[in-house]
């Protein structure tokens, strides 16, 4: 256990420092109402963004800011989910760590190592890509514009690119008091969604990728138990139940969890994906082109990432009946084999991450994601 809950604790340090974490025992304390006020704050900037997008019009708000309106939705939805059902979130993490309970050996050890150092490159990969966007999209711009300002510089040129506020931004001068105001106040909304989105992903993957090798190394131990004589075969088949239960258990967690967030960010990505593709292909600005056909990689490659590990996860559990299937019950006496009965009826279904069977996490649905979203950007050109 001592080996293992130092994984937790890292997942816990990440959701802290995002702000997806609740301190709901101290209510006194600051950092139980700062994830509140964060996201009353992202969704006081979507309602601000939606005014600007029904002033300008939504056909000319294609070309920039119309595309913030599902992203915004989409982070906001997921940061509020997570701190609805922080609770579950923290059950979750107790059902892992009653998961690497039993864990013993060497080689189970090793199978946790090598899944915990491969979600960090991830985490790192992920988090590395985010902030260069972050820096050079917004952090780099914005700083400049608002330091050319108070240096009485030349007013007639702006570097900042379209975010969320950009509709109340005056066109001349190009900078201004009142513009320095509306950057820094759509700069920090891009820094909480930053921190809200790498919080919810990064823990995601970690999850995942500690619960499909805890599907794993039950597989690999049904294929290792010692059936020699009836005495070892009694105390590994209990345990055998009572790690198909765990996993019972953390299967209904992941579903619980992140079944309604992932099948919402599987319905909204399409339409990112569209107006991402939609603003790179039909505006002339080269640093806007550049970074909408980021913002198409970036959506594509996030829904394969999160629909791939679903898959992992679905295809790993299909293996467990074929793993208690060849248990060699049939020399077993009847008590025996009425256990291993229970976990083959208990363990038939696989484990599919959905919303109430809706848009599950596998490559069919990130294929469905594909084509609905080269419909939509068709049908968007042939009415824009």
């Amino acid at each position: 256990m001592n080996r293992t809950a130092h994984y937790i604790d890292q997942l816990v340090a990440l959701l802290k420092f995002s702000g997806l974490w609740l301190y709901t025992n101290d209510l006194c304390n600051i950092n139980f109402y700062t994830p509140i006020l964060r996201l009353g704050y992202m969704w006081s900037i979507f309602v601000a963004n939606g005014v600007s997008v029904y002033q300008i019009g939504l056909k000319e708000s294609l070309k920039d800011i119309a595309i913030y309106i599902p992203v915004m939705v989409l982070i906001n939805v997921q940061t509020l989910t997570v701190l609805i059902k922080n609770e579950q979130m923290k059950n979750l993490l107790n059902l892992l760590k009653i998961c690497f309970t039993p864990y013993t050996e060497h080689w189970q050890f090793d199978l946790l190592e090598k899944a915990n150092n491969f979600g960090w490159i991830i985490v790192r990969v992920y988090k590395g890509v985010m902030l260069f966007f972050y820096i050079f999209y917004f952090l780099l711009p914005t700083s400049a514009d608002i330091i050319i300002y108070f240096l009485d510089y030349d007013t007639d040129t702006t570097y900042s690119l379209p975010s969320p506020l950009t509709g109340y931004l005056d066109k001349h001068p190009a900078r201004s008091l009142k513009n320095c105001i509306v950057l820094s106040l759509a700069f920090l909304w891009v820094t909480i969604n930053f921190l809200s989105n790498v919080g919810v992903m990064c823990s995601f993957f970690i999850i995942i990728l500690y619960s499909h090798t805890i599907l794993k190394i039950f597989n690999m131990y049904g294929d290792r138990l010692d059936f020699s004589s009836t005495k070892t075969m009694r105390s590994s088949i209990i345990e055998l139940i009572h790690m198909h239960q765990n996993i019972l258990k953390l299967s209904q967690g992941l579903k619980d969890f992140y079944g309604f967030i992932f099948s919402f960010q599987n319905l909204l990505t399409s339409v990112c994906l569209c107006l991402c593709l939609f603003t790179a292909s039909t505006n002339k600005d080269k640093a806007i082109v550049l970074s909408y056909g980021f913002g198409v990689i970036y959506y594509i490659s996030l829904s394969f990432m999160c629909n791939l590990l679903g898959q992992f996860i679905q295809s790993e559990s299909e293996n467990v009946i074929v793993s208690i299937s060849n248990i060699p019950w049939i020399h077993m006496k009847a008590a025996l084999r009425r256990d291993v009965n229970l976990i083959l009826l208990q363990g038939k279904r696989e484990i599919v991450i959905s919303y109430k069977g809706r848009s599950p996490l596998n490559l069919r649905t990130f294929m469905s994601i594909l084509n609905t979203s080269y419909s939509y950007f068709m049908l968007l050109r042939s009415v824009a």
